[in-house]
């Protein structure tokens, strides 16, 4: 279940499916173990076991830090850190706290490098060991000064920091295409999207025509340019992705890809092709 991604609720239909496929089996016709059982069971038994392993492991060998932040909509912000580390021939990839914040500075630097510190310390972890740290290129997380990254830096001055090369590449393109438009499609994307579709008093707004949102809206779709952004905007965006799955993939290269991953190989292509394609021609 926790392999998967599968909810606690599913293991209610684990004793009568069990008892149901295996008839003959005293074992089956006995088990007995509903959401509630199974939720303790890996809470409480096979969580640790597994925390305690990756704890051991951190104390004697290089690791990465991996942390992002949730969305700032619930009571709680959640900052789940995992650590790539080396282990049985391979690097993995493991969960290690959830370093949940509350209350109005949740989401600053200083709480959420508390918290990350403070699960470190609670475990006797020790910073010299941390080799690196991934996160995205919020200025929280890679600010020159009172940022998570400058922070940890003064902790271990070693520290690589890798900021997200998908986010980089998104925020470049997205800002050259606002000089030379004008046009964020991200912008029509909230106000089409996220404020009429969850409340049916906002979209009753749009009756009302000095709405701010509604006249944006009325221009948007009323600019025959938008057309022209939004085509262009579904031709390039496949390049993108292919970028993004190249820079995502769980095959790992320190330098020069072998020449029998086939993988790499056909996404550099496809994204050669696309790009000679989609790209600007010469006048």
């Amino acid at each position: 279940m926790v392999q998967h991604n599968v909810p606690f609720a599913v293991a209610d239909h684990f004793s009568p499916l069990y008892k149901e496929c295996f008839r003959d089996s005293p074992t089956a016709q006995g088990f007995k173990s509903a959401s509630t059982k199974t939720t303790c069971l890996i809470n409480e038994a096979v969580a640790p076991h597994f925390k305690k392993e990756l704890v051991m492991k951190m104390r004697e060998n290089p690791f990465t830090l991996v942390t992002d932040g949730s969305n700032d909509t619930g009571l709680e912000k959640m900052n789940p850190l995992t650590v790539r580390i080396f282990d049985t021939n391979k690097v993995v990839h493991r969960f290690l706290d959830m370093c949940t914040t509350s209350g109005r500075s949740c989401g600053t630097a200083e709480v959420i490098y508390t918290n990350i510190i403070d699960t470190l310390q609670e475990n006797d972890i020790p910073w010299r060991n941390c080799v690196g740290l991934s996160i995205d290129n919020a200025p929280v997380n890679t600010a020159a000064r009172n940022s998570i990254s400058a922070r940890m830096l003064k902790e271990n001055g070693s520290i690589y920091i890798h900021g997200c090369p998908c986010h980089i590449i998104h925020n470049t393109a997205k800002q050259k295409f606002m000089e030379i438009s004008g046009f964020d499609p991200e912008d029509l994307t909230e106000d089409v999207g996220y404020w009429f579709k969850g409340s049916t008093n906002r979209k009753g707004y749009l009756a009302d025509e000095k709405q701010p949102r509604f006249r944006r809206l009325v221009d948007a779709f009323s600019n025959p340019l938008t057309e022209v952004y939004l085509l262009f905007y579904q031709a390039t965006l496949p390049v993108f992705t292919l970028l993004n799955l190249l820079l995502q993939r769980k095959v790992f290269h320190l330098s020069a890809p072998r020449r029998d991953d086939k993988v790499h190989q056909e996404t550099v292509c496809e994204v050669h092709e696309a790009v000679s394609t989609t790209g600007p021609t010469s006048p």
